[in-house]
């Protein structure tokens, strides 16, 4: 009676109703913890041809008063209507009754009168994320026909298969559900509310177990419904309840993709937040964000805070914003993605090392800034004869990991020690290599864990058009190697505009790693998620496969964001640990070569249609969801910094992109003030094969 909190335990997070919700969506099945009322099943029927009904009601889910009670939202005493239906015995299914208290003789005040719809307690925003679920329901055999039948809810009773009593039932109405067939009892105690507010003569006991209402029909007693005893075993009950009160424990499914406060204990519960609840947590946050940020560049620059007059973009989240749970989702985990990552990443500035041009001469560069000069430096390729620079990788402020190939095979793995000086216009360095193979046609990417272990991803040989590839775990110093993946690649078509880019990425704190590879036996391409955080058990690590992705990239240690070509393209974040993966809005579903920066609450940048001219570049705010920057005929290489970004500008349109596709220039991008800096003439790639290393850039 009025509107009080229930407590709602989770009893299947396997989408149990999968293929019967609407819309078709992740759901967990709630079942409410206690009886929560006393009411009736069904009240008399007076007009009705059958006796059992005239003196005890109608025990057929379809027509319940029990039913439109629970999925009514009307007002008291406006929501009931006949429920008549023509099938079954004469007269046995068309003479429903209004559900008052004289249709519940026995006990008075345990009717429907006065009442409002159950639905009418829950708000606006509750009633949005509570999903339509088809449920079949029994028929009673002697009135109605038999067998069963159809029927959508929001709220609805659980059958007797449901519960796990199924052997007492002739009826197929579902399936057991993983609550109850892991032993868990239907047991259930009575809230002290409803003992305080119940109208029932005989009031029930407290702290005692209690009966409770579920949809099967007996299939004999055409008045009669099972029940969930106070023992927990199945027991038929008079829809009017002229054998004594049952109550109520009423169940639903709700949308995964949901913010919660709490913490999941019967204590301190699981609430849904309510948007404009998420919309100002996220705004604190995010300006929180925003202060620590300026306060940093001010102390950065020495200037007095009092005096400094700062240009910066406002941050605003737009309260009319309409987001999917995904993009909530990625964006509470931007926000939190911060401290995942190491210390060195924020502190490198935008630091970038690259193969490029110059005067038409391979050089190899490293900046440290965009305010400081561009400083050619030995190659580690020149040790080797004919060998090319195939990938590279921060492993911290001062090492940058490498790859090399020769043309006959030789790979070689090695380290890159530097360190500025004379205020960063000079470099000393040096080079170490950890490990060589032979018998490596190409390094398609290399992810360093730390400065002993990587993961390498390389194609060992090509013969008729055909490459075998591998994914290996290494340990340098223990000279430890496992095969995490073996396949035989997808041919790659030059000639064709097919977006196929290799990568492998180990989590910011060394937990996980993903690889995105073709396999000749895909079209399109597989994100395998590896979890990598027991060395010692490397041949026992979790696998997780997810197909038709393009890009991908961490948020924080936990999150992958990635693009994919499921249903015409869509961008998904992905939730390592739960197994789960949530659509995104926010992010343009075409996205290719995600990246991110987790300072000041995140950008994420990306290209679309970078196989053509009329590539567009754009950098994107998580806190805001505004466009910090845009390119056009040019790709967005990698992000430096939260400002920053390494950009490509095309040469020119060409008719057959990418076999004559041409990199007119590199360079800084400054994402604040729309400017750019050179880097240098080309850098040394093409598109498919980037030769380019940031501190955000190997995650």
């Amino acid at each position: 009676e009025g509107y009080n909190p229930i407590l709602w335990t989770v009893i299947d997070a396997t989408n149990h109703y999968a293929g019967y919700v609407s819309p078709e969506a992740e759901h967990i099945t709630l079942i409410s913890e206690y009886v929560i009322d006393l009411r009736g099943f069904d009240a008399v029927e007076p007009e009705n041809n059958n006796e059992l009904r005239r003196g005890y009601g109608n025990g057929r889910y379809r027509t319940s008063n029990i039913r439109q009670w629970l999925n009514s939202s009307g007002d008291e005493n406006n929501w009931w209507t006949a429920q008549n239906l023509d099938d079954g015995g004469a007269g046995a299914n068309n003479a429903d009754a209004p559900p008052s208290d004289e249709g519940f003789p026995d006990f008075n005040g345990a009717g429907y009168e006065d009442k409002a719809g159950f639905l009418k307690s829950f708000t606006t925003g509750e009633l949005e994320k509570i999903l339509d679920t088809m449920l079949t329901a029994g028929k009673n055999n002697a009135v109605d026909g038999g067998g069963s039948e159809d029927v959508t809810d929001k709220i609805f009773l659980l059958s007797l298969t449901e519960v796990g009593l199924g052997d007492r039932s002739e009826y197929e109405e579902g399936k057991i559900i993983d609550f109850f067939e892991n032993g868990q009892s239907g047991q259930a105690e009575i809230t002290d509310k409803c003992i305080e507010n119940t109208k029932c003569l005989d009031g029930p006991p407290a702290d005692k177990y209690y009966g409770w209402w579920l949809r099967t029909p007996s299939p004999g007693f055409p008045a009669s419904t099972f029940i969930v005893s106070s023992i927990g075993a199945a027991l038929n009950s008079t829809a009017n309840m002229s054998e004594g009160p049952v109550g109520i424990r009423p169940a639903l499914n709700l949308k995964t993709d949901l913010f919660f406060t709490g913490s999941g204990t019967e204590d301190n519960p699981y609430v849904i937040a309510e948007d404009e609840e998420i919309d100002a947590a996220l705004k604190d946050r995010i300006l929180k964000e925003a202060e620590i940020a300026e306060e940093t560049d001010r102390e950065g620059r020495g200037e007095d805070s009092e005096s400094y007059e700062s240009d910066e973009t406002n941050i605003v989240v737009e309260e009319n914003l309409k987001l999917s749970g995904g993009d909530k989702l990625l964006q509470t985990a931007c926000l939190d993605a911060a401290g995942d990552y190491p210390e060195w990443a924020a502190e490198s500035g935008s630091m970038v090392i690259w193969m490029g041009l110059e005067k038409n001469k391979e050089v190899f560069f490293i900046r440290q800034s965009p305010d400081y000069p561009s400083i050619g430096i030995q190659s580690p390729a020149e040790k080797i004869s004919k060998g090319r620079i195939a990938a590279l990788d921060f492993i911290d402020r001062n090492t940058a990991g490498y790859a090399v190939v020769s043309q006959n095979g030789q790979c070689v793995i090695g380290l890159l020690q530097f360190k500025f000086t004379g205020a960063g216009a000079n470099i000393s360095c040096s080079y170490h290599t950890i490990y060589e193979k032979d018998g490596v046609a190409s390094v398609r990417d290399i992810s360093f864990i730390n400065k002993d272990e990587f993961i390498i991803f390389y194609v060992s040989e090509s013969r008729q058009g055909q490459e075998r590839a591998a994914v290996r775990y290494i340990n340098a110093r223990s000279s430890k190697e496992e095969v995490l993946l073996e396949f035989d690649m997808m041919p790659y078509d030059e000639g064709s505009k097919a977006y196929n880019v290799p990568k492998v990425s180990v989590s910011p704190q060394g937990t996980y790693a993903y690889i995105i590879y073709n396999s000749a036996s895909t079209e399109q391409g597989t994100l395998a998620v590896f979890d990598i955080s027991d060395r010692d058990k490397m041949g026992e690590m979790t696998i997780k496969e997810l197909d038709s992705v393009l890009s991908a990239v961490w948020i924080g240690n936990k999150h992958i964001l990635y693009s994919s070509l499921e249903g015409g393209g869509k961008v998904s974040i992905y939730d390592v640990e739960s197994d789960k993966s949530y659509g995104v809005t926010g992010v343009n579903k075409n996205a290719v070569d995600l990246s991110f920066c987790p300072e000041s609450g995140g950008v994420i940048i990306y290209n679309t249609d970078p196989l053509s001219y009329q590539a567009e570049a754009h950098a994107l705010s998580c806190g805001n969801w505004e466009e910090l920057g845009r390119g056009e005929n040019s790709i967005f290489n990698a992000i430096a910094d939260i400002d920053t970004v390494i950009i490509s500008k095309y040469d020119k349109a060409q008719n057959n992109m990418p076999a004559d596709f041409k990199v007119w220039e590199g360079g800084y991008f400054s994402l604040k003030f729309k400017s750019g800096r050179h880097l240098c003439d080309e850098f040394l790639t093409n598109y498919q094969k980037s030769v380019l290393a940031t501190a955000w850039s190997r995650y």
